[in-house]
């Protein structure tokens, strides 16, 4: 688990937490971290056989156990990745060898408004722990966070995606028009991003993805915040084409996590059963999901139903 991401997002506290819960789990031994290319979108990762990579480096820790079956524990972007991977026909048979369990902790199983700004304006200046923060591995510059999401495929997976965002909710509103979920396309294409406009419609497909329902013989549980701030659309000055512009002003905010909306995390109902999804109160956000005692208690409870079985 000696990747720099874990201490800085907090996920070693869960690892440490897991550990000492559950005697018996260690590091290295029956507890691996999996990193992914966090670039890509699910379709893409397929393509480039990351998810290969991804299915053989959990086989491998099942048959170093004596072929316990894994539970897999994901956060944010990664319940994506998890969710692709074991939804995904190639691996059918693999998964019922390997996978008795899946976690996920903070999905944006419908993406996040959240992205918008990161797409528009770099984010909000006051944003803490967001995606794409936590995966850049600190907190960078709105202008690097701008350019870094240009003409990248997670970025545009993760823009809101109906039905869960109704397609004629405003999501950004300029002195010259509004701009829809539907109309999240003619956005980017103000931006100057026309990379993301080309992807687009291979790429933003994650109500295809939970339109597959539960995943056949994995118990799935969600966990997360949902009773924190987060912005729902933005109010912004002239967008001006390759140029990043100034940090816009929220106009419509609802709760959720912080970094993903209510309605997103909610699409949770679609891939597991309501007695197998919780909702944490308090400030518990997108980043402390991982490291709160709440939700380490949480986990546990999850922890304690798979493996009795």
């Amino acid at each position: 688990m000696d990747y720099l991401i874990w201490d800085i997002a907090g996920y070693n506290k869960l690892a440490a937490f897991i550990s000492t819960a559950f005697p018996g789990y260690a590091a290295g031994k029956n507890l691996f971290a999996l990193p992914y290319d966090w670039r890509l979108d699910i379709t893409a990762m397929d393509t480039a056989r990351e998810m290969d990579r991804l299915a053989a480096r959990i086989s491998a820790a099942v048959a170093a156990n004596c072929g316990k079956k894994a539970v897999l524990i994901a956060h944010s972007m990664g319940t994506l990745v998890t969710l692709g991977l074991l939804q995904n026909p190639r691996f059918q048979a693999w998964r019922q060898q390997n996978v008795k369990g899946f976690v996920a902790l903070a999905p944006p199983f419908a993406g996040s408004a959240l992205t918008v700004a990161q797409r528009v304006s770099g984010g909000e200046r006051n944003q803490k722990n967001d995606w794409l923060d936590m995966l850049m591995g600190a907190s960078p510059t709105l202008d690097i966070k701008w350019a870094a999401a240009r003409g990248m495929p997670s970025s545009v997976m993760l823009l809101p995606t109906t039905p869960a965002f109704p397609a004629d909710m405003v999501v950004a509103t300029t002195p010259q028009r509004n701009y829809t979920v539907a109309q999240l396309p003619e956005l980017l294409a103000a931006t100057g991003d026309q990379q993301s406009v080309d992807m687009y419609s291979s790429v933003h497909t994650l109500d295809t993805l939970l339109a597959k329902g539960p995943i056949p013989g994995v118990d799935t549980f969600c966990i997360y915040g949902a009773n924190v701030n987060t912005t729902l659309a933005w109010s912004y000055g002239t967008i001006v084409a390759n140029t990043r512009t100034k940090t816009g002003s929220p106009i419509a905010v609802g709760k959720g996590d912080g970094t993903v909306n209510l309605r997103s995390l909610r699409e949770c109902n679609r891939v597991t059963s309501a007695d197998r999804v919780t909702e944490l109160g308090g400030n518990i956000n997108h980043g402390t999901v991982v490291t709160d005692p709440a939700a380490h208690a949480e986990v546990g409870k999850a922890l304690q139903q798979l493996l009795a079985k």
